[in-house]
C-alpha cells in the first residue's frame, strides 16, 4: 500500500507518452566527417535534412520497427531499420561508405576490371539510451522500480538468476561503470536484483551507453550507466510512503526557504525476517533471500541565477546467506556475502550567460566487502576495505557557430586493504 502527504506528487500530473524518438548522426565511414545535406525519410512520418554537424531528429515516433532511408546526391539511397520503444529516446549513429570521388586513383583501378553497380556500405551504432522516470514505471517487468529498465534496453544482457548484475555487450559486471550524477558506485541493484539501490524519488532518469563512449568516462570496458537524480523539490512539501512485501520506504522533499531545499528517502528490506518464521528452511539449498537498506540525501542552495551548489550523500548495505543444513557436520555448507558502501560529494553547477556549462564535483566514498564459507571443514573468510577519493569537473559549452566543445577533469584515488582467512581450496573443486 502506498499513502501520500495531502500534496499530490508531481509525477501524477505527466501525461503517459505513447511514442519514442531518435536522434542521429550520419558521418564518412574512415574520417568520421558530417555529411551535411543528407535527407532522411521515415516512411509514413516524414523527412528531414542533416545540419552541418550531419546530425537528424525524428520526435514523436510510434513504438515499432521502422525504416530509415539516407539518400544525397553523391550517394545510392540506403536503408536500415530500428525499433522504437515509447518513451525511449534512440540514439543512432550512422558511418556510411563514401563512393570514390571522379577521377580518381580507386575509380581508375575499378574500371580498368570491372563496371559494379553496388550500394554502398552502411554501418549503424546505437550511441546511447535514454528513458526518464515517469516512463520507466510503467515499462512491465519492472515491478515499478525506475531503474530496473536498464535490464531491458538494447545491448543487456539478463543476468543469471538472483545476481542483479549488469552484463552490457557480453563484458563482464564489473567492467561496466555505474554513476550517480558524477560519482561512481560499485552496483546498480542489491543482490537478488529485487531493487535498485536509489529510491524511486530520487531519480530523474537514466541513461544507458553501451560502449564506444569517450574519454570522460574512459575507466570501463563494458557500458556505462548513468542515473541522473531528481532535484530537491521547490514549490512545496512531497511526501510518500511504500510498504509490500519486499521492503518498506520513505521519501520527502520540500523547500526549507526560497534558495534552500532538500530531499531524504530511505528503505530497509524485511523479506528475510518474515521467511525465518517458517518451520521450514529447505529452500534455502535453491535460492537465498535478499537482506538489505540504503537511503539518500541531498541539500540543495541556490546562489543565484544558474548557479547551485549541492551537498549529498547516500548510503546501501547487502547480505546475503546460503545455508544447506546437514546432521553430518561435514556435509554443512554455509556462505554468508555482505557489501556495504557510502558516499558523499559536493556538486557545483553554473550556467554561463553565453550557454556554456560548468560542473565540478569532489566526492569520498568507502566500501567495504566480504565472504565467509563454511563447507564442512576450516571456515574461509575474505573482506576488503577501500577508502575512494575523487574529482570530477568539466566544461560544456560552444566555441564558434558551429563548434561546441567538451573538457574537463576526472581524478580517482583508491586505498585497498584486503584479508583472507583459511583455506584457499574452499569450496572444493572438482575436475
Amino acid at each position: 500500500s502506498t499513502t501520500e502527504s495531502d500534496m499530490r506528487s508531481r509525477h501524477d500530473a505527466l501525461p503517459i507518452s505513447t511514442t519514442g524518438d531518435v536522434r542521429g548522426v550520419v558521418v564518412a565511414k574512415g574520417t568520421g566527417a558530417p555529411l551535411a545535406g543528407g535527407t532522411v525519410d521515415v516512411p509514413g512520418v516524414g523527412s528531414t535534412t542533416t545540419n552541418d554537424q550531419g546530425e537528424f531528429v525524428f520526435q514523436g515516433l510510434p513504438p515499432g520497427q521502422i525504416q530509415v532511408t539516407l539518400s544525397r546526391e553523391d550517394l545510392t539511397s540506403l536503408g536500415t531499420q530500428e525499433t522504437i520503444e515509447v518513451g525511449h529516446t534512440l540514439e543512432a549513429r550512422y558511418d556510411v561508405e563514401l563512393p570514390p570521388p571522379p577521377g580518381s586513383e580507386a575509380e581508375e583501378e575499378q574500371d580498368d576490371f570491372e563496371i559494379v553497380v553496388q550500394a554502398p556500405r552502411l554501418v549503424k551504432q546505437v550511441v546511447s539510451t535514454e528513458v526518464s522516470s515517469e516512463e520507466a514505471r510503467r515499462v512491465p517487468g519492472t515491478q515499478g522500480d525506475v531503474l530496473k529498465v536498464v535490464q531491458n534496453l538494447p545491448g543487456v544482457a539478463r543476468a543469471s538468476a538472483g545476481s542483479g548484475e549488469v552484463v552490457v555487450w557480453g563484458a563482464a559486471p564489473q567492467d561496466t561503470r555505474t554513476y550517480v550524477g558524477n560519482v561512481r558506485i560499485p552496483m546498480l541493484y542489491h543482490f537478488g536484483g529485487l531493487r535498485s539501490v536509489m529510491h524511486n524519488d530520487r531519480v530523474a532518469g537514466v541513461e544507458l551507453i553501451p560502449g564506444g563512449y569517450g574519454a570522460a568516462y574512459g575507466r570501463g570496458l563494458g557500458g556505462l550507466v548513468l542515473v541522473k537524480e531528481r532535484d530537491p523539490a521547490l514549490d512545496r512539501l512531497h511526501g510518500s510512503a511504500q510498504l509490500d512485501v519486499l521492503d518498506a520506504s520513505a521519501a520527502v522533499t520540500a523547500p526549507i526557504n526560497d534558495s534552500v531545499s532538500f530531499a531524504l528517502t530511505g528503505r530497509k528490506s524485511h523479506i528475510k525476517e518474515l521467511s525465518e518464521t517458517l518451520s521450514d528452511q529447505s529452500f534455502q539449498q535453491f535460492f537465498t533471500l535478499p537482506n538489505y537498506y540504503d537511503s539518500q540525501g541531498r541539500l540543495r542552495f541556490q546562489l543565484g541565477k544558474g548557479e547551485s551548489l549541492e551537498l549529498g550523500g547516500l548510503v546501501s548495505g547487502d547480505q546475503q546467506t546460503r545455508t544447506q543444513p546437514s546432521s553430518d557436520p561435514a556435509r554443512r555448507v554455509s556462505e554468508t556475502r555482505d557489501l556495504h558502501f557510502q558516499r558523499v560529494d559536493l556538486t557545483y553547477h553554473r550556467q554561463l550567460d553565453d550557454g556554456a556549462q560548468v560542473e565540478v564535483t569532489p566526492w569520498y566514498g568507502h566500501d567495504r566487502a566480504s565472504r565467509v564459507g563454511n563447507f564442512g571443514g576450516v571456515p574461509t573468510s575474505t573482506s576488503t576495505e577501500s577508502n575512494i577519493a575523487g574529482f570530477r569537473a568539466q566544461w560544456r559549452g560552444r566555441v564558434t557557430e558551429s563548434v561546441n566543445a567538451i573538457t574537463g577533469f576526472d581524478f580517482e584515488l583508491v586505498q585497498s586493504e584486503s584479508f583472507r582467512n583459511g583455506s584457499i581450496t574452499s569450496p572444493p573443486r572438482e575436475g
